[in-house]
């Protein structure tokens, strides 16, 4: 499901756990048909501030950031 979701969605980057899809020869056999890095969660964990979006967020919206916990349905 992963590699159908970053091959339909033109993902630049799949994150997976996955040995297999992060192996030199699953690179050679995908690069001809989707255009994508394999990395492990931990490594965008590393790379990216959540908060960093927030600033945007809110000057985008006018208001506060509202978080994750808040009610979808409000």
């Amino acid at each position: 499901p992963a590699l159908a979701s970053a091959y339909r969605g033109e993902a630049a980057h799949l994150l997976s756990y996955d040995e297999r899809l992060r192996s030199a020869e699953a690179g050679l056999t995908l690069q001809p048909r989707v255009s994508v890095s394999v990395r492990p969660p931990d490594a965008f964990a590393r790379l990216f501030d959540p908060e960093s979006l927030y600033e945007a967020v809110e000057a985008i919206e006018g208001g506060e950031y509202p978080g994750p916990d808040r009610d979808p349905r409000a």
